[in-house]
């Protein structure tokens, strides 16, 4: 069976935390992660490596071993992943309380605001915060969804000063 885990050799050595796809530097993240968002049929590859993520959008590489041995494209995870979609407005960017840009921009034309950090920080109170197990960053999102609604907001406040 071929090692389907394995990165292509462009004849050099990957440096250490940087995507062996597009180069810029990962950010750390849990085995745990991977083990929540990999699928079954990927489940083998994680191995004992330490993993990083890739936030660059243009970029296929989701996660990465950081000694460049392996890696998983948003193909071998069982949810898209917000960094390599922000344009997309269905994609979450709340993976434990479902929130997408869709729902917040809905909020916001709805009501004319938007209680989803505040709703975020509440509900993180309790048990339904996983993080490290739903979110692909293997982290709070609070910093995403913040971006999300900033963007929201401008693009809003854009459409009522061009008016109908």
């Amino acid at each position: 069976m071929e090692d389907c885990c394995k990165t292509e050799s462009r004849g050099e050595a990957p440096s250490p935390k940087k995507c062996p796809s597009c180069g810029e530097m990962g950010r750390k993240v849990q085995r745990i992660t991977l083990e929540s968002l990999v699928t079954p049929e990927r489940q083998w590859c994680i191995g004992e490596h330490d993993w990083l993520f890739c936030v660059t959008s243009d970029c296929v590489v989701v996660y990465f071993a950081a000694d460049g041995s392996s890696r998983f494209n948003e193909d071998d995870l069982k949810v898209k992943v917000h960094q390599k979609h922000p344009q997309d407005p269905s994609v979450l960017v709340c993976y434990c309380f479902q929130h997408s840009p869709d729902s917040i921009t809905w909020e916001l034309k709805t009501t004319g605001d938007s209680t989803v950090l505040e709703s975020i920080k509440r509900d993180m109170q309790g048990e339904g915060c996983n993080c490290e197990q739903t979110n692909p960053q293997g982290g709070c999102c609070l910093g995403n969804v913040q971006k999300v609604l900033k963007s929201a907001k401008f693009s809003l406040d854009q459409e009522l000063v061009k008016g109908p």
